[in-house]
């Protein structure tokens, strides 16, 4: 099914140049004035003009023209020959190898829409040209008006008014052919009722009507004889009715009447929204096989239990599978799972406006290939990761238990605070793993490791660490290893703390941490963090009379190595 595929915006609202890639289910992250609604409406603005104001040009745009170029994939022939067999040659001309660009231009703020330039790349000149009579007409039939529904739009007025650019009048447009195919005798019959009622030449006309006409009539003859009138009142049609159209609600059991949807509250306002935008996925194919309708939602998830956001999220799935094409902005984790992860976009906004964070395209490879991605890309993961500007990896129950709170005891806030994404892996083997797939969605990552995480063979892969100091060490470990592990610790971290507590070894422990660090990995000084902290063991008790004591003594007098710890604690925070 086509789509559009590319969307390039230029020089609109907080957008100097932002290009990115659209699937048929899309979603956007990023923190609020990022420029997500931005997007949303550029897109709309794309698929149906109107004359943009000088707030909806770049500040610093300096003249130049707004532009937003549409990339449409999958245009069949097959596909175009549906199209009306007028503007079927014309799309010919201009679509290759199943593609058509098509862009929108806006010179100056308050342009009347007339005035607003739609071009077309012609492969053949390798040039966009002003589009041809044909062009926008087939464009138009191939890319119907968007269904927008904005976070902040009155909602009541959304689902309980029937406008052409609410939900509710979108949704009766989409559904108006099956009743017309379904009922057509009965609304046929209904019709003419009406208009035997209340025509002028009714069969039936009400006597009501036929008394006022022989009152209108004999005034007239005394002003202007020799004309008869007769009050006539249009047969109805089923458009004309369906514009009435509302949604009245009741609670379940109640006794009362169906009650206007304004008097319910915001959360019951926007669950009636969402339901009617899931009554469109259980629609077979409603959009057609030619036409793709956009649906562009900001926060679906807005006010939402969160049982109700993952039907909401079902019910975008399907729709993107049956015609409609799906751009929504989130703040919610529960709208992205792992296989949308490859496609969504990480918005934020910089001195040049709105940028876009790449997905590299060897992400989806990267994930599908690497074990470690289902960690990375659970619910938790997955915030953590889509949700922060930076990530830090760890391993162990000392590291995520304590971390966090010993971060806001230096820094005075939290991580999250910080857009610092905080994920425990399962162990040190999955490490490099998850750098790898961080690195390809171009997120700026660290690891947190003991000491001998550079003696895996993809711990010396992360690290770079020269190979003969790392060899010492581990030469030195295996020699010295206990004979049984001690308060949690395996018998290799025991030798690795007393290698690094030796003197001799200050400047092979310093040359593989100094080195790691530069690869973005933080190897603990004097072993392990249980070292640094001064902790007897891993368990939970241990870990909550730790945290009393910070909270009464402070890092400084209750770490045993508060040089290291703070070190750590500052190379990390963003």
């Amino acid at each position: 099914m086509h789509r559009i595929s590319n969307l390039k915006i230029e020089n609109y609202r907080s957008s100097q140049l932002l290009e990115v890639d659209l699937q048929h289910f899309t979603p956007m992250v990023g923190p609020n004035n990022a420029g997500k609604s931005n997007l949303i409406r550029a897109l709309k603005w794309g698929i149906k003009p109107s004359s943009l104001k000088e707030d909806d040009f770049y500040r610093d745009a300096g003249g130049a023209p707004v532009q937003i170029t549409l990339t449409v994939k999958g245009v069949t022939q097959a596909l175009l020959n549906n199209l009306d067999p007028k503007h079927t040659a014309a799309m010919a001309k201009v679509v290759d190898n199943e593609t058509l660009i098509v862009r929108r231009r806006q010179e100056q703020p308050g342009a009347p829409i007339k005035h607003i330039l739609t071009e077309v790349w012609n492969p053949t000149t390798d040039k966009f040209e002003k589009a041809p009579t044909g062009i926008p007409q087939g464009f138009q039939a191939l890319f119907p008006e968007p269904i927008h529904v904005e976070a902040m739009v009155d909602a009541a007025a959304d689902a309980a008014k029937n406008t052409s650019t609410s939900t509710i009048g979108k949704l009766l447009k989409l559904i108006t052919q099956d009743i017309r195919d379904n009922h057509a005798d009965q609304i046929s019959q209904a019709m003419q009722t009406l208009n035997d009622l209340f025509s002028a030449d009714g069969s039936k006309r009400a006597p009501e009507l036929n008394a006022l006409d022989k009152d209108t009539n004999d005034a007239l003859n005394t002003i202007f004889p020799g004309i008869e009138a007769r009050v006539h009142v249009p047969e109805p049609t089923l458009d004309v009715a369906l514009k009435s159209a509302t949604v009245q609600v009741q609670e379940q059991g109640s006794s009362k009447d169906w009650q206007d949807f304004q008097l319910l509250g915001h959360g019951a306002q926007r669950s009636i929204q969402m339901a009617l935008i899931q009554a469109l996925a259980k629609r077979n194919n409603p959009g057609g096989t030619d036409q793709c309708t956009l649906l562009l939602i900001d926060e679906p998830e807005l006010y939402l239990h969160p049982q109700a956001i993952e039907q909401v999220r079902e019910a975008l799935l399907k729709l993107a599978d049956v015609g409609f094409q799906i751009v929504f902005s989130t703040h919610s984790p529960q709208m992205i799972q792992q296989d949308d992860v490859p496609h969504a976009l990480i918005l934020r906004k910089n001195g040049q406006g709105t940028s876009c964070r790449t997905m590299a395209k060897t992400v989806k490879t990267v994930i599908q290939n690497n074990k470690q991605s289902e960690i990375l890309f659970s619910l938790s993961g997955n915030s953590q990761i889509l949700f922060c500007d930076n990530v830090l990896l760890v391993e162990g129950k000392t590291e995520s238990r304590l971390l966090p709170y010993l971060y806001r005891q230096r820094h005075g806030t939290s991580m999250g605070a910080d857009r610092l994404g905080f994920i425990r892996l399962d162990g040190s083997g999955s490490s490099a793993g998850a750098m790898r797939i961080l690195k390809a969605m171009d997120i700026p990552t660290k690891f947190l490791g003991d000491l001998d995480v550079c003696f895996s063979k993809n711990g010396k892969t992360m690290c770079g660490c020269p190979s003969n100091e790392v060899s010492a060490c581990e030469s030195y470990a295996n020699k010295n290893k206990p004979k049984n592990k001690q308060n949690g610790r395996t018998k290799q971290a025991i030798a690795v703390v007393k290698f690094a507590r030796e003197a001799s070894h200050k400047q092979i422990v310093d040359t593989i941490c100094a080195t790691a660090k530069s690869q973005h990995v933080w190897l603990w000084r004097y072993g392990d963090m249980e070292e640094i902290l001064g902790i007897a063991d891993k368990e939970l008790s241990s870990h909550m009379n730790f945290k009393q004591g910070i909270k009464q003594n402070g890092i400084d007098a209750h770490v045993a190595e508060p040089a290291e710890l703070k070190a750590f604690l500052d190379w990390v925070k963003p």
